[in-house]
Formats: structure tokens, C-alpha cells, sequence
């Protein structure tokens, strides 16, 4: 059974990373770092835009309001 060590080297590899069988153990963890934060930011850019869409209907909601409350 592979190692996850290996596992991740191996799928560097399959993604074109040069000589990823060379990567040291510490080289290997940092990339899965990487891809970790790149996915948390991902979320919290889904969950920003989330609420800019939220905010902007509640605003347009508002200027309709006052449209009506000034006719």
C-alpha cells in the first residue's frame, strides 16, 4: 500500500509537476497547503459574493420603497 507521501507525489506527477518523485516530504505537505487554503478562499469568496447579492436585492428593494412612499 502507498504511502499518502506517495499518493501525493504520484498526482504532482500526473499533473505535469517535474521530477515530483524528487519533491522531500516537507516540499509534498507544503503544496497540500496550498491546495487547502486555495479552497478555503475559494469558499469565503462564495460566501462574500453570497452576501454582496443579498445587500444589493435588499437595496434595490429599498429604492422601491421610497419610490412608492414618495409618489
Amino acid at each position: 500500500m502507498k504511502s499518502y507521501e506517495q499518493k501525493a507525489r504520484d498526482m504532482l506527477e500526473r499533473c505535469g509537476w517535474y521530477d515530483a518523485q524528487q519533491c522531500t516530504a516537507c516540499d509534498v505537505v507544503e503544496v497540500a497547503n496550498l491546495l487547502v487554503e486555495r479552497d478555503r478562499l475559494k469558499q469565503l469568496l462564495l460566501l462574500a459574493e453570497k452576501k454582496s447579492k443579498k445587500a444589493e436585492k435588499r437595496l434595490i428593494k429599498a429604492k422601491k420603497r421610497s419610490k412608492k412612499a414618495v409618489k
